[in-house]
């Protein structure tokens, strides 16, 4: 006899779903993505090859130069992973990153700041090593620490959660405890690296704005001081000015920086008798005074030539006599190259450069010099100098400032002559 014994069923396997293949817009999505992780991972191994793993010391002096380029490098590689991050949020419905929250666009946003607040505390270490002073004066273990968590394990993990959400759907993480962990872990993780980031990126931006307020600040001190400084000078009598300046002079100061006083388109104040005294009793001790008068009224500024000229003028008539020889070649040379200069530059009195702000004072600064040396034997030589001049002059551009000077000469006595008439010119 058979016994036949009831049939007991079997308890069902548990039915794992499969994960949905990638479509073929996400797997273009997916490659774009690692391809730029990639580009991305790169550049931060190549500076953290450039820092020995941050326990290098970073280049001095000129060889300093070098960090350029993986300053740049790790910028470039930053925003080439928040990139990718960013690329992430448009996986879809069943992107990885939906396991942060419900809401897409709520998802997106914490991926993209946490990618880019890993990607700046990788940038804030690789600064805090160039630059050691900015965390700590002895900060070296510090910064070994930091380059650590922020500029080796950070990106890993970066570009690790950026490949797994590139590839991975929620449901394959879900049905994967031993995934799933892994993932929650390394989010936290990339969320305290990335508020690392910030707070150092906050405390740089706060250390250049403080920097930036306290030069802005010494900057306004300084300017106080010398508006104090100046409206002080200026209540000053003009020759206790004038004697500071003078004071502030080393004793081998050459002529033509004191002969500028003279001319009164340069006088910050007028030049009373005192003022006078005083420039004609520096000017006296400038080493070898003639020849350093003729080298000023032969160079090319006519504004120092004219200070010579009024000197001459201002002069006590016993220094005249004194020196009536050497002053007054210095003063023919001033005068012969004025007259070349007008002779070969039509628009001379209209011009100022070459420090030439007044012609028609320049001219007459140097006929007044010219009246120092009448009586003396000297004074023919310089009134035929003159009258070159004043022949001269008729060949500049003929308008108001010329009939002006043309009175102004006529007045000392030298009548214009066109050249092609002056007994010179004649066969």
């Amino acid at each position: 006899m058979f016994v036949i014994l009831p049939r007991i069923p079997t308890p069902p396997r548990a039915v794992i779903a499969a994960p949905r293949p990638l479509s073929g817009f996400q797997t273009m999505l997916a490659v774009l993505i690692t391809l730029l992780v990639a580009l991305g991972a790169l550049g931060l191994l190549l500076n953290i090859l450039m820092t020995q793993l941050y326990f290098g010391s970073p280049p001095q002096g000129d060889r300093a130069v070098g960090l350029v380029i993986p300053f740049f490098i790790t910028i470039g590689a930053g925003l080439l992973c928040t990139l990718a991050s960013l690329l992430c949020t448009f996986r879809g419905g069943d992107s990885l990153f939906r396991l942060i929250s419900s809401s897409p666009f709520l998802a997106g946003c914490i991926t993209v700041a946490v990618s880019f607040g890993v990607a700046v505390a990788a940038f804030m270490a690789f600064l805090c090593w160039c630059e050691p002073s900015m965390l700590s004066r002895r900060g070296s273990v510090l910064i070994v620490i930091l380059g650590w968590i922020a500029g080796i394990i950070g990106p890993l993990l970066l570009t690790t959660a950026l490949l797994c959400s590139a590839w991975m759907s929620t449901e394959s993480a879900k049905i994967n405890p031993h995934v799933l962990r892994p993932l929650v872990v390394m989010f936290w993780s990339l969320v305290l690296i990335a508020t690392i980031g910030y707070a150092l990126g906050g405390f740089a931006l706060y250390q250049a704005f403080a920097r930036q307020a306290a030069n802005h600040a010494a900057a306004l001190k300084q300017a106080l001081q010398q508006q104090l400084s100046r409206e002080h000078e200026r209540a000053l009598p003009p020759a206790q000015r004038l004697k500071n300046e003078l004071d502030a002079m080393s004793p081998e100061t050459p002529l033509w920086p004191i002969v500028a006083y003279f001319p009164e388109c340069t006088q910050r104040f007028p030049l009373d008798a005192q003022c006078r005294e005083l420039l004609i009793a520096r000017i006296l001790r400038v080493p070898d005074l003639d020849h350093a008068m003729l080298e000023t009224v032969g160079g090319r500024y006519y504004l120092y030539r004219q200070g010579v000229a009024d000197f001459i003028s201002a002069a006590p008539m016993p220094l005249i006599h004194e020196h009536q020889e050497s002053w007054g070649q210095a003063l023919q040379l001033a005068i012969q190259t004025t007259a070349d200069s007008i002779s070969c530059r039509p628009a001379w009195l209209s011009e100022t450069f070459d420090l030439n702000p007044d012609p028609l004072a320049h001219i007459q600064s140097l006929l007044n010099a010219s009246e120092r040396f009448r009586g003396f034997p000297i004074h023919d030589r310089l009134a035929k100098g003159l009258q070159t001049l004043a022949n001269a002059s008729t060949e500049l551009k003929d308008d108001a400032k010329l009939k002006k000077l043309f009175r102004v000469l006529e007045k000392a006595g030298y009548k214009p002559v066109p050249v092609a008439t002056t007994p010179e010119s004649s066969p």
